[in-house]
């Protein structure tokens, strides 16, 4: 047993995993001191990536989500690898899935993208600048259209619920803020 806040583990069990997510179930004595069961989700950290052009617009992506049945506007990421640092992946994430490669990338936080109680989801937040094109390399689980829009349409879309997904929505904001638009 072993304490975590307030409340106690009794026994920890990995009851489903694959290289992108793990499902925990612990037996656990509650903070009211009865017992119960807790399970959590741990989601492979990731990253997340705004180009900005020299223009002063963001390239985002109409992505599938295939958990959601939809598409939904994000910025360029994904997981980081193992053995892989978040710029690394940043840069891969970039070139992968819009083409770009950037000579300035900016840092702008993390955030537990999707904590509701029960899932862990670590991401790293860049902004990308100086960019140059190439080829996208899409793997086979990935169908995006590119598009680009003035970044502050974008804060806009962001501010009247068009742009729902979480990291995107904080980073066009953060850009929005850190280069003063």
């Amino acid at each position: 047993m072993y304490k975590k806040g307030s409340w106690t583990i009794k026994d920890s069990k990995v009851v489903y995993e694959n290289p992108w997510i793990k499902v925990i179930e612990d037996s656990v004595i509650r903070p009211d001191g009865k017992d119960g069961i807790y399970a959590t989700v741990e989601i492979a950290p990731g990253v997340s990536v705004l180009p900005i052009t020299n223009s002063n617009e963001v390239i985002l992506l109409n992505n599938y989500q295939y958990a959601l049945g939809r598409e939904s506007v994000t910025a360029a990421g994904g997981s980081i690898d193992k053995n892989e640092t978040p710029e690394e992946a940043v840069n891969r994430e970039l070139k992968e899935e819009t083409g770009l490669t950037a000579t300035k990338l900016t840092a702008v936080g993390s955030m537990d993208a999707l904590t509701s109680g029960i899932i862990a989801s670590p991401n790293y937040m860049y902004l990308a600048e100086d960019l140059s094109e190439g080829e996208i390399e899409l793997d086979g689980t990935e169908d995006i259209t590119l598009f680009k829009i003035p970044l502050q349409e974008a804060v806009k879309k962001v501010m009247d619920g068009e742009i729902t997904h979480p990291v995107t929505a904080l980073l066009i904001l953060k850009a929005s803020l850190i280069l003063g638009n």
